[in-house]
């Protein structure tokens, strides 16, 4: 089978540098804190609203994860039981 030839993405090449007149080497704080205040908004807002049915989702989850746990701990101590071992 003979190889195809595959056509290269077409590149922007009106790129412009950055002046670097200002650079420090130190970390920008202008992007962070905008991101800190978005979600310190969302949670001061919006959390507490979906925290009560979040939490009963959870727990309604929980006690399904349990029965079989223990329905399971219940069948090993029969078992244990019944051959003498406790």
């Amino acid at each position: 089978m003979k190889p195809t030839m595959t056509k290269f993405p077409s590149v922007d090449c009106q790129y412009q540098s950055m002046a670097l007149d200002e650079f420090n080497g130190h970390c920008s704080t202008g992007s962070t804190s905008t991101y800190w205040r978005f979600s310190r908004d969302y949670f001061n807002a919006e959390a507490k609203t979906h925290f009560a049915g979040e939490a009963a989702v959870f727990a309604t989850i929980m006690l399904t994860a349990a029965v079989p746990l223990v329905s399971g701990a219940l069948a090993v101590l029969q078992l244990c039981r019944a051959s003498g071992a406790l």
